[in-house]
């Protein structure tokens, strides 16, 4: 019968005939036409403990035998729906997820976000600064999240850069722009339908609609100078909790950044989880960008200062900055 198995203990000599032995112990002999080796089949996929789970953010998703919207649907998913990815196209438009009930394919990641339970703010030694857009308890869950993605070496930036950033993708000297948007989007403070990898290698006089996509002006304040980051006055403009920021290298710098401020104190220093490259390679970490009460401290002067130059100078051709309107209650 169909699907039988079946053990081969001879065959013709041109091949076309097999003997086999059935489970009950009779044996015979059939067309090899109709029979196939369980040795040329995959078995199937482990479920990965540690694998990303995205939940589904359009109202109707598609899942497709393929990587792209020429290949046929299978299934489709609703809004809310979880699901666990298993892999990711080379470009980053599309993932391979595996739905509940253990059937694999593609869908869209434009409508697929990294799900996450909630989480209860944690309370922060050092206390956060309330003024600006973000309240209390939303500072809070910035810091807490904008952790998870801290990488003390190279290999652990890879991992962490390709689980947002797709395969291939993860190296931590160019994932700046991904690495900032995954953390407002961990947040929740942009919207979990944009797609990290649109911030590879960025460039905002070129791609001027992925930013106005990822910060509506109806919901961002928008600044831009051309002053450099060492020479900008932080005491009367403080950055602040969940501001966007796109440092210009300028003629003296040899990179461009994109960041995200984590978090402030009380006395208006600025940090943030962010890559970048220190003696020993490159590294996510937290990181004063500057104290307005010490000049000179900070990345901002790192990479503004001429013996640091060859971990990288920017900054120099001033920044873009994107800061949410009004209190987020």
């Amino acid at each position: 019968r169909h699907d039988d198995v079946v053990s081969a203990i001879g065959a013709s000599a041109d091949g076309k005939w097999k003997q086999i032995r059935h489970a009950n112990g009779l044996a015979g002999w059939c067309s090899g036409k109709y029979l196939f080796s369980l040795d040329d089949v995959e078995p199937p996929l482990e479920p990965d403990p540690d694998a990303i789970q995205y939940q589904v953010t359009a109202h109707a998703l598609h899942v497709r035998e393929g990587a792209g919207s020429s290949y046929k649907a299978i299934t489709h998913l609703q809004e809310g729906d979880v699901v666990t990815g298993v892999n990711i196209s080379a470009d980053g438009k599309w993932r391979q997820i595996r739905l509940n009930s253990g059937e694999i394919g593609w869908a869209s990641s434009k409508y697929l976000a990294v799900f996450e339970e909630p989480e209860e703010p944690v309370e922060i030694v050092e206390p956060l600064i309330t003024a600006g857009p973000l309240n209390s308890d939303q500072q809070a869950q910035l810091h807490t999240v904008s952790l998870r993605y801290l990488a003390p070496t190279v290999e652990d930036c890879i991992r962490v850069g390709e689980e947002f950033n797709g395969t291939g993708y993860g190296h931590p000297s160019n994932i700046c722009g991904p690495l900032a948007i995954a953390i407002l989007q961990s947040a929740y403070l942009v919207s979990a339908q944009i797609n990290p990898h649109d911030f590879w290698l960025l460039n905002p006089d070129v791609n001027q609609s992925t930013l106005r996509d990822a910060f509506p002006e109806e919901r961002f304040n928008h600044f831009k100078t051309k002053v450099s980051i060492n020479q900008f006055d932080w005491v009367s403009v403080p950055l602040l909790p969940g501001d966007f920021l796109y440092l210009y290298s300028g003629s003296r710098g040899n990179f461009e950044h994109m960041l995200v401020v984590t978090r402030t104190d009380l006395d208006q220093r600025a940090y943030a989880t962010t890559n970048h490259k220190t003696e020993n390679g490159f590294i996510i970490s937290e990181e004063l960008l500057y104290d307005p009460n010490k000049a000179g401290k900070g990345l901002f002067y790192r990479w503004t200062e001429k013996p640091k130059a060859l971990l990288g100078s920017t900054g120099f051709g001033g920044f873009q900055l994107w800061r949410l309107k009004e209190k987020q209650e």
